[in-house]
């Protein structure tokens, strides 16, 4: 009955865990013990006297037990506290770290942006550079050609019908190659002129210009090819 009442007068709130069913079941029975060893009177009393009550409550062990464990609990606490707040100088510090190294991340990104931009001029560049040496090659190829056929019609290799089926083709190709590689060299020391927009037409004019002096000659009268003489004596016919 005491022990009923005491559980009623309290206040403790819900069981506590599992845990520590048997410990409470140890100071229950305790309790129990005590009090039955009090007369009515000592009982009357301890009902009466709230500080008695009191007392013999904080004298159960399993309240110094709680309580030795709230004090546990209690620096544990403070101690893991003391070493989050220990730890906040080396977390700062890692902070500003981890800024610097995203502030260097950027930095990379950008000169690796710039380099790759370089990168691909250059390799522009020497497309358009590889490009002009074989628009040079081909030019110089084409003259030679012309040159050639010049040199056999005037040793008597070919006849004037042969010598005009290819020279004027043979020319004529010679010629727009060489327009071509002159234009070329043009637009990559030019790259901002114009040049490149008035190609087509300047090509066209020069081969039209060509096309119209070649009617009066078998060849260009007016550039540095070399004029086949005609050999002593006419062409033998």
């Amino acid at each position: 009955m005491y022990s009923n009442q005491y559980s009623r007068s309290s206040g403790y709130g819900p069981p506590p865990p599992a845990a520590h069913s048997n410990q409470l079941q140890m100071d229950d029975t305790a309790i129990t013990a005590l009090l039955q060893n009090k007369s009515m009177a000592e009982l009357q009393q301890i009902l009466e006297n709230e500080g008695k009550l009191d007392d013999i409550i904080q004298d159960l062990q399993q309240v110094k037990n709680i309580n030795t464990e709230r004090e546990t609990s209690l620096a544990s606490n403070k101690s893991i506290a003391d070493y989050n707040l220990s730890l906040q100088p080396r977390f700062e510090q890692l902070k500003r770290e981890v800024a610097t190294e995203y502030e260097q991340l950027n930095t990379l990104k950008t000169e690796l942006a710039t380099d790759i931009a370089k990168l691909d001029q250059h390799s522009s560049q020497q497309s358009l550079d590889t490009l002009l040496a074989v628009l040079q090659t081909e030019a110089a190829k084409a003259e030679e050609q012309t040159e050639d056929l010049a040199s056999e019609f005037c040793s008597k290799e070919i006849d004037v019908n042969d010598f005009l089926q290819k020279y004027i083709p043979s020319r004529k190709e010679a010629h727009t190659k060489r327009i071509k590689s002159e234009k070329m060299g043009e637009i990559i020391r030019n790259p901002s002129s114009s040049v490149h927009i008035n190609y087509s037409s300047s090509v066209s004019t020069s081969i039209t210009s060509y096309s119209s002096s070649s009617q009066s000659a078998p060849y260009p009268s007016n550039n540095a090819m070399p004029v086949p003489r005609m050999p002593y004596g006419g062409m033998g016919y």
